[in-house]
């Protein structure tokens, strides 16, 4: 490959890059469904249901759905340094 064309190649992907993390919301302001959840803790969505039902979860967002006309709840989304701040309590201390 020559050089030149693989400078503008990683110039043009770094700043693809750049532009993408503008557009990142911070953690502490993101909402978490349950894939994310299982995502960051590698383990299954089913999983992360099963720790939500936790007494000592932290409590789910619930917002209105607008597609129905019962007006019912939406997918639970959880706030994701509750949920971070909830497994560190699990953390060994060994």
């Amino acid at each position: 490959m020559d050089t030149d064309l693989a400078k503008d190649y990683l110039a043009a992907l770094l700043r693809e890059l750049v532009d993408e993390a503008k557009h990142q919301i911070p953690v502490n302001g993101r909402l978490w469904e349950a894939a994310d959840i299982a995502l960051a803790m590698r383990v299954s969505t089913s999983m992360a249901y099963r720790f939500a039902a936790l007494p000592d979860f932290p409590r789910a967002y619930r917002f209105p759905s607008t597609g129905s006309q019962q007006r019912g709840h939406g997918h639970p989304r959880w706030g994701a340094t509750e949920v971070m701040a909830w497994w560190e309590k699990y953390r060994s201390k060994s």
